[in-house]
């Protein structure tokens, strides 16, 4: 991801520059000798005849290689690559701040595995031999056996876990793409997150497709000119029907959470197409800086919920020592 941005933000200030975009590639080859393989292959693609999404495809995302494509179907690719480069650049900020917090957590993780598994193979048969004649007592005498409660309580839970986990991945893969992204906005912690990660796209290419002079309907074909498994080009299709129907706009926008409902108030207010542009382009950039916020909130409660699962695990530990030995010794005193 991070040489993903590089290479965007490096494309921009080529092409900001006045370099063409064959002159640009030519020139990051010279610039950058550790993607030049990558770049030679993108240029041989563009000469063939290919688009500069179709060529880049095999290094980017689904959805950097859509906004891409969107781009180039409404003449602003500079000012797309620009925006490519400064959120990939921030994304792998983010991961490189994830891996630094989980660092320490996981080092714990590993520690806590390798207790465990030493206690699986060391520790727990000496128990079992040492607890057999007082647990037999214990059963003949009517005693409750906690361990056996504890194990089959934690492998009831683990299958129910299990169940709902295929449930869930069997729904999502008969899902179409405009009902999984409906799902995502909906989850409980990253709904919100993903919510304005959408309004920053979503605000984004609209604002660039209405200052090239394209309405909603010629907006509607773009997208649904896009592949037909993509987000993108099932709701063109979705907006596309709205509009034959004569129904209103402000149904379809409040039928999806995922769509910025700030959209209403941009697309009714009657400015012109380059106003509204405009007006977008700055909600874009304030639903980034919003994005942003949230992200960096939802880090700090990395690292406690990591802990509060190790925390788990090392009760856990403790009641497989304990209870067993507990077992043995009302054995031994009845």
């Amino acid at each position: 991801m991070k040489e993903q941005a590089d290479f965007f933000n490096l494309l921009a200030d080529l092409l900001q520059a006045g370099f063409s975009l064959k002159k640009s590639l030519e020139n990051m080859q010279l610039l950058e000798t550790s993607t030049s393989g990558k770049i030679s292959q993108i240029l041989a693609q563009l000469e063939a005849g290919a688009t500069l999404s179709s060529a880049l495809s095999a290094w980017i995302s689904a959805t950097t290689c859509i906004q891409l494509r969107l781009a180039e179907q409404h003449g602003e690719v500079e000012r797309s690559i620009r925006e490519l480069g400064k959120f990939l650049l921030r994304e792998s900020e983010q991961l490189k701040k994830i891996k630094g917090l989980l660092f320490y957590p996981c080092m714990l993780l590993v520690l806590l595995a390798g207790i465990c598994v030493s206690i699986k193979i060391w520790l727990l048969p000496q128990l079992d031999e040492f607890t057999k004649m007082s647990s037999q007592q214990d059963t003949n005498l009517g005693g409750f056996d906690w361990t056996r409660l504890v194990q089959w309580s934690l492998a009831f839970i683990g299958i129910l876990l299990f169940l709902y986990l295929f449930k869930v991945l069997y729904w999502w893969s008969r899902q179409k793409a405009l009902s999984r992204h409906l799902w995502y906005s909906q989850l409980p912690i990253f709904g919100k997150l993903y919510c304005s990660y959408s309004a920053y796209l979503i605000s984004l290419n609209l604002s660039l497709m209405f200052k090239s002079g394209l309405n909603l309907q010629e907006i509607c074909q773009i997208l649904i000119s896009l592949s037909s498994k993509t987000l993108y080009h099932q709701l063109g299709l979705e907006l596309a029907n709205f509009l034959e129907k004569g129904r209103e706009l402000n149904s379809f926008i409040q039928s999806y959470p995922f769509i910025p409902q700030e959209l209403l108030f941009f697309l009714n207010n009657g400015d012109t197409l380059i106003e509204q542009s405009n007006e977008l382009l700055i909600f874009s950039e304030n639903s980034y800086r919003h994005l942003l916020r949230q992200a960096d909130h939802l880090l700090t409660w990395l690292q406690p919920l990591l802990f509060f699962v190790i925390a788990l695990i090392i009760i856990g530990t403790y009641l497989i020592i304990l209870l067993p030995m507990y077992s043995s010794i009302g054995g031994i005193y009845q």
